[in-house]
């Protein structure tokens, strides 16, 4: 048999109310995380911030969701004005992380864990890496990815129309 990163089996996708700090979302919502376990992995936030800016011009609320890895980026997130609709979840235990995830409608990220658990959910999206890391760690499913050299020469306009809000 063929080996496909599209029939990976996916997890089962837990039913349960949404954590409270997200329980005012309804689909069609996005989970952005605009983390990961590296600095040179990660797309800048004001990039994201645009894609966010875009999403929610298209009638979609969201949430941006930082998790331990992230401290360097708290600052910048916490002091950042996201538009109506669109909240900032700090730190949601994984089963949170999972219900909220398995709810939305879209996902966008860079390389990190939380856009594998976002694949192994069964969510469309897409993913920023860098180049060099694309053909071993690239998420299976429906996440597609962007990539350069340096995740700092992707351009928001590349982002947003590889994206499928709506």
């Amino acid at each position: 048999p063929v080996f496909s990163f599209e029939r990976c089996a996916q997890l089962r996708r837990p039913s349960a109310p949404l954590p409270p700090a997200a329980a005012g979302l309804s689909p069609p919502y996005a989970v952005v995380h605009p983390g990961g376990g590296s600095p040179n992995k990660l797309w800048p936030g004001e990039r994201f911030r645009e894609v966010i800016r875009a999403a929610a011009g298209r009638g979609y609320a969201g949430a941006v969701v930082l998790g331990e890895a992230e401290e360097g980026l708290r600052e910048e997130w916490t002091s950042a004005s996201l538009p109506p609709d669109w909240i900032l979840l700090d730190r949601p235990s994984l089963f949170s992380l999972a219900v909220l995830l398995s709810g939305a409608t879209v996902y966008l990220g860079n390389d990190s864990g939380v856009t594998h658990l976002a694949a192994a959910l069964g969510l469309p999206g897409l993913a920023v890496f860098r180049s060099e890391f694309v053909a071993a760690w690239r998420p299976f499913g429906k996440i597609a990815t962007i990539d350069a050299p340096d995740v700092r020469e992707i351009r928001v306009a590349d982002v947003a129309s590889r994206i499928k809000f709506g």
